[in-house]
């Protein structure tokens, strides 16, 4: 008899195939966690569209009732302040946004920050506040 050395062909065949299809794996997490991070920044933006929507709407209901009211002269930076002028604000629209002269802002403090948020915020030319 003759002793085989080596390694089969249907071993490095089975082989190969479990490293394609952990490679599929791999490939399929990465692709979701993209589609899960891309979510989110839309989800933000949309929340930030509605605040500022819901931001014109409370100043031309007040300008109505009142002829002398001037929404440059409204300010708010609280989360009291701000579910004042958009009652559904979401934490993240606390968190980073406030009212300056009648205008959503960037908060100062997060200017020169590398947030995710921050850049998405950015991205809808949101000034930043003083």
């Amino acid at each position: 008899m003759q002793n085989k050395k080596g390694v089969s062909l249907i071993v490095l065949i089975i082989t190969i195939l479990v490293m394609i299809i952990i490679a599929g794996v791999v490939i399929v997490n990465l692709q979701d966690k993209n589609s899960i991070i891309e979510a989110e920044k839309v989800a933000l933006q949309g929340d930030i569209a509605k605040a500022q929507e819901a931001l014109e709407v409370n100043f031309k209901t007040k300008e109505m009732k009142d002829s002398n009211f001037d929404k440059y002269t409204v300010n708010a930076s609280t989360e009291a302040q701000m579910k004042m002028y958009i009652k559904k604000a979401s934490p993240e629209i606390i968190k980073y946004l406030e009212i300056q002269k009648g205008e959503l802002v960037l908060r100062k403090i997060y200017d020169s920050s590398t947030d995710p948020y921050v850049l998405w915020i950015k991205e809808l030319d949101i000034a930043v506040g003083e």
